[in-house]
């Protein structure tokens, strides 16, 4: 008896899969192989923090953010003052459409510099070892040849999937064969880097 990962029967899965069914143990021992791996490669590890990095865009969204509130303020006033002009009252609206929209990318930006900082503050093996998938990867795609491991800072999984075909024609940060524990199974992976 063995554990396979089988997606043509997962629950409401509209997508046919062709694929052959992975063992569960080879793609576990296979994500945890690559983040020991991710960890061990310098130029790997300096792309991820280069792609999670994101002080710079933070203070600019920030920027944006306050001169965004003070121009609806500044509205506010003007159209106390003149409750009739419809005009001030639609670009209120607009303006206040457009600040939702920088407030949810000032949030996912943080969520990224915050996760970057998570992933960083991992430095000893033992503080490795207690790191989970979704700790490092936002997308994790399996079949009984290659893993492709996604690390998105970003990208909700639904953007991912639908990016599916441009992410895995980029290239990889990490490549490898692994050799499973027992020796007699193989399993490729790669990682890959996706704004």
């Amino acid at each position: 008896m063995r554990v396979v990962l089988n997606c043509n029967h997962s629950y409401g899965n509209p997508f046919i899969c062709n694929a052959l069914s992975p063992d569960y143990d080879l793609i576990i021992e296979g994500v945890i192989d690559s983040i020991k791996e991710l960890y061990a490669n310098e130029k790997a590890l300096h792309s991820l923090f280069t792609v999670f990095d994101n002080d710079a865009a933070l203070g600019v969204l920030r920027n944006n953010v306050a001169k965004l509130k003070e121009e609806i303020t500044n509205l506010y006033n003007l159209h106390t003052e003149n409750p009739e002009d419809i005009h001030i009252y639609n670009q209120i609206k607009h303006n206040e459409e457009k600040l939702e929209e920088l407030q949810n990318e000032l949030v996912t930006n943080v969520t990224s510099s915050v996760r970057l900082d998570y992933i960083k503050s991992f430095t000893t093996k033992e503080e490795k070892a207690s790191l989970t998938f979704k700790d490092i990867y936002s997308l994790v795609l399996a079949d009984s040849n290659k893993l492709t491991l996604v690390i998105s800072p970003t990208k909700t999984r639904s953007e991912l999937l639908e990016n599916y075909e441009q992410i895995v024609n980029d290239e990889s940060i990490l490549r490898k064969f692994y050799i499973a524990n027992d020796g007699r199974r193989g399993i490729f992976y790669e990682v890959k880097l996706y704004e």
